[in-house]
């Protein structure tokens, strides 16, 4: 069997179906779980300012029109963005295994989360 037909069985074989998941190992491999954030030699980290949890304003008032105000957009503001698009949104366990769920979910597997800010070159954050 050629590799590119190796390729394709196991791509056949590990896809999503109209009828099925796709199959797993049955757990999850905690110990060799991928970092879940990416990190590129030579690029800046910047730690976003902790958003507290009780602040708003709520998901069912966020839509409804004329409850929220604009904004302006700064360090904080934009940490609140970062964190209300990519946090983790629940815990859940089941027999002694534990696992976060985020708020732009995956397929179920370990991908790394990343986000970019594109802003003009000349636009600092106070």
């Amino acid at each position: 069997m050629s590799d590119w037909d190796i390729a394709k069985q196991y791509h056949q074989y590990s896809r999503h179906g109209y009828h099925r998941s796709a199959p797993s190992p049955g757990y999850m491999d905690w110990e060799n779980q991928p970092d879940p954030f990416r990190h590129y030699e030579g690029a800046e980290t910047i730690k976003l300012q902790k958003v507290s949890l009780n602040e708003g304003p709520l998901f069912h008032k966020a839509l409804q029109p004329g409850n929220t105000s604009p904004l302006p957009l700064n360090f904080e503001t934009l940490s609140q963005l970062f964190f209300d698009s990519l946090a983790i949104s629940a815990w859940k366990s089941y027999q002694g295994a534990k696992w976060a769920l985020r708020v732009n979910p995956s397929s179920g597997n370990l991908h790394p989360t990343e986000s970019y800010l594109i802003s003009g070159h000349s636009y600092q954050f106070i």
